[in-house]
């Protein structure tokens, strides 16, 4: 299972995108199942073979999240062999920054601004679940949240990050103009 979160410089939010893994031949949830899930507003959910986002799966995401309205955005991420450059940027004219590897926590303040909350509110939402569910398995283990809990704790999380966001829309730019000039810093250095 993954998840994906992109966040504007203007504040503006995409949905979160979930990535679960899939049926072994056809990396798909069943219909029976996706029928059931009760999905909110600002959640996506994806399906493929492994559960991970690979090389493959991040060209259909970007295929599927940016457009023409996206033109002269900038897609900051961290280093990874999934993330390669994409010519599908290209169209809707975004330029893809790659952070080099190792260096996300010094060159992506998002991940203190915006990644660090999100994982508290998280675990905070996890251990609401579990204080309330203590349920456990044949094999006496306490049960693990199902998909459609994992779906509500990030959407939960998500929608905070949104009201954090508009109580101090000044800390998002910053972190958007530190990542930018320390970025461009390392590049022009060498």
């Amino acid at each position: 299972m993954h998840v994906c979160l992109t966040i504007c410089a203007d504040d503006s939010k995409f949905l979160a995108s979930i990535v679960f893994k899939g049926n072994k031949k056809t990396g798909k949830l069943s219909p029976r199942f996706l029928n059931k899930l009760v999905i909110p507003e600002n959640v996506r959910i994806f399906s493929i073979h492994s559960g991970w986002w690979n090389s493959a799966f991040d060209q259909f995401w970007i295929s599927e999240t940016f457009d023409e309205r996206h033109d002269g955005g900038t897609l900051i991420r961290a280093s990874s062999r999934e993330f390669r450059k994409s010519d599908l940027l290209e169209n809707p004219g975004i330029e893809q920054v790659i952070i080099p590897a190792r260096l996300t926590g010094t060159y992506q303040p998002l991940d203190a601004g915006v990644n660090f909350p999100l994982e508290s509110y998280l675990r905070r939402s996890y251990h609401v679940w579990r204080d309330d569910l203590t349920a456990v398995t044949k094999s006496g283990y306490l049960e693990k949240p199902s998909r459609q809990d994992f779906i509500h704790f990030v959407s939960e999380a998500w929608d905070k990050i949104k009201e954090e966001i508009m109580d101090s829309p000044e800390d998002l730019v910053a972190s958007f103009e530190c990542s930018f000039s320390s970025v461009e810093d390392s590049f022009t250095e060498e």
